[in-house]
């Protein structure tokens, strides 16, 4: 029973730390969903599920007040390197903005690799764990 203690807090504690990864000019943080515009807080996540809309959102910042940055390209590749999604937003003035992770079906489950790349040549990159759930069927 000890033992399985141990094994239990261990992995707690290699499941914590900070969420978000953080370049030196850049931060880019995962949460699980799009959170109300109301809301208080936001819930942060180590990883997406591939299956059903859970709208998991990517969250880039850049500076701390509203600058002309040129815009931002968002590329997401999966577990084998491939690209997933590629997502150009022209619009972007470097404060901390959300965009709804683009997800598609049938990709590689593991470790994705989120780049960014500023029009002003800022870069940064981070990752997070894209996993497939299975469902539990229940039998009464």
């Amino acid at each position: 029973m000890r033992v399985c203690q141990f094994v239990v807090m261990g992995l707690l504690l290699l499941g914590g730390g900070n969420v978000a990864a953080q370049a030196p000019d850049l931060y880019i943080e995962f949460l699980w969903s799009k959170p109300p515009v109301d809301a208080l807080a936001r819930q942060q996540t180590r990883q997406f599920v591939m299956q059903g809309d859970h709208g998991h959102q990517i969250c880039i910042a850049a500076n701390a007040v509203s600058t002309d940055v040129g815009g931002l390209q968002i590329e997401l590749r999966d577990a084998e390197g491939a690209q997933v999604s590629l997502q150009q937003h022209d619009d972007y003035r470097g404060i901390k903005r959300c965009y709804p992770a683009d997800l598609a079906a049938g990709r590689a489950a593991g470790d994705w690799t989120v780049h960014v790349v500023l029009g002003d040549g800022r870069t940064g990159t981070a990752k997070v764990r894209s996993i497939r759930v299975s469902r539990i069927h229940r039998t009464t």
